[in-house]
């Protein structure tokens, strides 16, 4: 029916001349004619601005209405922006089908007319890809918009259906990289917004990352994912040099995605001294196992194994763990330590055994290489203490204890400063009170010990104060 309505519109000529014929043979002289359809053309002016107001001022029911009436009373006279306005209306009121054919009647008699395939993919996107129903119908929508419009025109849903469909893959369990690199290779950066969005929720304003942090972040990850590892950090390091502002620790995670680059490249300076910097802002566990890792292959070992111990001492998932573990007995082992080398061997195996899952090459070789001979069982919950403890003895004895006092707590009463003895001044929090805490108080005497911070005020690398005990 739509179809329908918009031939009759296109064939205006041939309907005026006919009713000029079908005048001439009724006896109709043409003058007469002529002043009936100059009284149909100013007709239909005034239902275009009236209706055409009414959808400057978001009237679009109303509007609908008389786009209506001028197509089933003025078709010898409508023109495309008459089709495109009633449709644009229906689209406003959630009528997406009917406004979709609509629009795919124009475009089937003028392919060229963009308006039109910008609101049939806008129809498109709203129906069936911001509110997604099912996969299939969700890409098959995708592929359509982002073959009928073009990135360069701002009006159409191009780049926005490109980010809706990074965002499905990313949410994927089997990270499917390849897939997102050729999303992001639809993608001409340059015409990426820099700025970043802001939305209010809850009265209150909210910062959200730029199309091109966006672009960014999905293609860096996709690279390294797919082994592009020269790629991968040109544009991490394209992507640090470009945006003025990063969120979500996007920064961070570009230095990471270089650092891990660098390892797998062999570059193991260039790594770990992105590590390092990482290191001093987040507090993950892996990225002092990517740490240790690095140290390892340098055959700087007890530098790696201390590390290492570090980061099973970090809160993190004992599943997500268990390479880190095996790094810690194959360092055990460069160190003549097997005994306590296959207690670690020991705990994976049984773990892994326990979760159903495969042991693994690195596993089976750590075994048959050093002949260690596996427990016929192991309690698991009583191994597990007992590497804990081994862990912090090892970080006990190998860190140096400094002496001072608190110089000052700070009204949050979460943190405060210790001034060592040498006259240096740290800042600690209180969560790193090993003793007593709630009595804790100003000139109080306290030992402890020093790590990497980061000065979030000062955006710069600082030292503080840890495992602390007052005395």
């Amino acid at each position: 029916m739509a179809d329908d309505v918009v031939k009759t519109g296109f064939f205006a000529q041939n309907s005026t001349l006919n009713k000029c014929n079908a005048a001439i043979l009724s006896g109709i002289s043409i003058y007469n004619v002529m002043i009936y359809i100059g009284e149909d053309m100013e007709q239909l002016q005034e239902l275009r601005k009236k209706a055409n107001n009414l959808k400057d001022n978001r009237k679009y029911e109303q509007a609908t209405e008389i786009y209506k009436q001028i197509i089933d009373n003025h078709e010898s006279h409508c023109n495309d922006w008459d089709y495109w306005n009633y449709a644009f209306c229906l689209k406003k009121q959630r009528m997406y089908n009917a406004a979709s054919e609509i629009c795919k009647s124009l475009l089937r008699i003028n392919k060229d007319f963009v308006p039109a395939k910008n609101l049939l993919c806008w129809c498109l996107f709203y129906s069936k890809i911001k509110n997604k129903k099912s996969e299939d119908e969700f890409l098959e929508a995708s592929r359509k918009v982002l073959k009928l419009c073009s990135q360069k025109d701002k009006y159409s849903p191009y780049t926005i259906t490109v980010f809706k469909v990074l965002e499905h893959f990313k949410h994927k369990n089997d990270y499917p990289a390849e897939k997102i690199l050729k999303c992001t290779n639809m993608l001409d950066p340059e015409l990426l917004n820099f700025e970043p969005y802001r939305i209010k929720e809850n009265d209150k304003e909210i910062e959200l990352a730029s199309q091109l942090e966006l672009y960014f972040m999905h293609r860096t990850k996709a690279l390294l994912n797919c082994g592009k590892y020269d790629q991968c950090i040109n544009e991490c390091d394209h992507a640090l040099k470009s945006l003025n502002k990063f969120h979500y620790n996007n920064d961070i995670w570009f230095k990471w995605r270089m650092a891990l680059s660098y390892k797998a490249l062999a570059k193991y300076k260039e790594s770990i001294e992105g590590l390092y910097e990482i290191a001093t802002r987040k507090k993950d566990w892996f990225i002092l196992k990517e740490i240790s890792e690095n140290l390892y292959h340098q055959n700087k070992v007890e530098e790696a194994f201390m590390y290492a111990v570090k980061a099973c001492l970090r809160k993190g998932d004992i599943d997500k763990k268990l390479n880190l573990f095996l790094l810690i007995a194959d360092i055990l082992i460069s160190l003549n330590d097997k005994v306590n080398a296959q207690k670690h061997v020991d705990f994976v195996y049984h773990f892994k055994i326990k979760e159903e899952r495969e042991t693994g090459t690195y596993l089976n070789n750590l075994i048959s290489a050093n002949n260690f001979e596996i427990s016929e069982d192991l309690d698991l919950d009583m191994q597990y203490k007992q590497l804990v403890e081994f862990w912090t003895q090892i970080k006990a004895s190998r860190q140096k204890r400094n002496t001072g006092f608190i110089k000052k707590l700070l009204p949050n009463g979460k943190s405060g400063f210790i001034e060592a003895s040498d006259g240096k001044t740290y800042y600690f929090q209180i969560r790193n009170i090993k003793n007593n805490p709630a009595n804790l108080h100003e000139s109080q005497k306290v030992t402890f010990c020093i790590e990497d911070g980061f000065d979030a005020k000062k955006n710069k690398p600082s030292k503080i104060a840890v495992e602390i005990k007052t005395e």
